[in-house]
């Protein structure tokens, strides 16, 4: 039965049969016929409300549906706000990188014609002793201070053996001449000479 009307009119059409019929049925019958059109209406009631709990459910579902579009919708909006926002982080990491990595080949080819320069500027006995490799600037960088210095130590003990001892004096003692004898010789000297 798919609406109430068409079960009330079957039980209109029931019960003028059963009043035909139940004429003749005495009253067991008649309390049968009773109980039996009770029972009718009351599973034709629970059938309504059957149906108006499923009509509820299945709205109910609809909006839980729609419901659940709408929050994927909204994940799927925000998934792709976010997947934008780091697509942009990613695009910008890559050009910073790339800037970054230009600057870095820049400063190394700077910082190698310094260590060029500097190096060239060591007696080859401090570069001897240089233990890192060629290939290291850094290494060649870090060793550059320690290697001044050597070579300032190495430039102190050279310069004491060099040439023939220190410059002469003006009165011509090489070495700790005594001013007052230089003077007598020189004027012994002028005397002859006149």
């Amino acid at each position: 039965m798919p609406d109430g009307t068409t079960g009330q009119a079957g039980e209109a059409e029931a019960t003028a049969a059963a009043t035909a019929a139940g004429e003749g049925l005495g009253e067991a019958g008649k309390a049968a016929l009773d109980a039996e059109r009770k029972a009718r209406r009351e599973a034709e009631r629970e059938l309504r409300d059957l149906r108006a709990k499923a009509e509820q459910a299945e709205t109910a579902e609809a909006a839980a549906k729609q419901r659940r579009e709408q929050d994927a919708a909204a994940a799927r909006g925000e998934f792709d706000r976010v997947r934008a926002e780091l697509e942009r982080d990613r695009d910008a990491a890559t050009a910073e990188l790339a800037t970054l990595r230009a600057e870095h080949a820049a400063m190394r080819e700077a910082v190698a014609g310094v260590i060029a320069a500097e190096w060239s500027a060591l007696p080859e006995e401090v570069r001897d002793a240089y233990l890192g490799g060629e290939d290291d600037p850094l290494a060649q960088l870090a060793f550059l201070p320690k290697g001044k210095v050597l070579a300032a130590r190495l430039a102190e003990r050279a310069g004491a053996a060099r040439g023939n001892g220190p410059d002469p004096r003006a009165n011509g003692a090489a070495r700790g001449g005594n001013d007052e004898a230089a003077r007598k010789a020189f004027a012994e000297m002028s005397r002859r000479n006149f």
